[in-house]
């Protein structure tokens, strides 16, 4: 396969995982908070994040498979492999861990350790935004010939 194939894929993954977080975060959640009385939006959004971390899952991975190929063709720098790895870790250990923990501290006696907790997944959502923010960023789309090249880094004729 064409290496510019692969690096259009892993841009294509970061750019999309980022999108979705940005969209459940400022534009699902955020409104829900705002329109519905907090319990009704905190039952809501309870019931959406399982798609949310599936979904992330699934194009991180993707991201990360990309990343893996591009870095054997010495055209992504290993911090940019790194980045994705960490916001895969983030919403891996957020999903598994730290949700399912979060909705058993919703209980008034637990409120405080549920605030911390939450601050926590906050954090890590953040942590991963940036991370698939920062992570194409660093790949290498040699072109010392001087001809365009599309957005993916593939050479066209004009």
């Amino acid at each position: 396969m064409k290496p510019s194939l692969f690096a259009g894929l892993f841009r294509w993954a970061c750019g999309f995982g980022e999108g979705v977080m940005i969209f459940f975060t400022f534009g699902v959640a955020l409104p829900l908070f705002k329109i519905l009385p907090r319990e009704t939006a905190g039952a809501t959004t309870v019931q959406l994040f399982p798609n949310y971390y599936y979904c992330l899952l699934g194009i991180l991975g993707i991201a990360l498979i990309a990343a893996l190929v591009i870095v054997r063709q010495h055209r992504l720098n290993w911090i940019s492999l790194l980045l994705v790895a960490v916001a895969l870790a983030c919403i891996l250990f957020t999903a598994l861990y730290l949700a399912p923990l979060i909705q058993e501290m919703k209980t008034p006696a637990t409120m405080d350790t549920f605030r911390k907790l939450h601050g926590i997944s906050m954090l890590l959502n953040l942590l991963s935004m940036i991370s698939i923010l920062a992570a194409p960023i660093l790949i290498r789309t040699e072109n010392t010939s001087h001809e365009p090249m599309d957005i993916i880094g593939t050479r066209r004729s004009l």
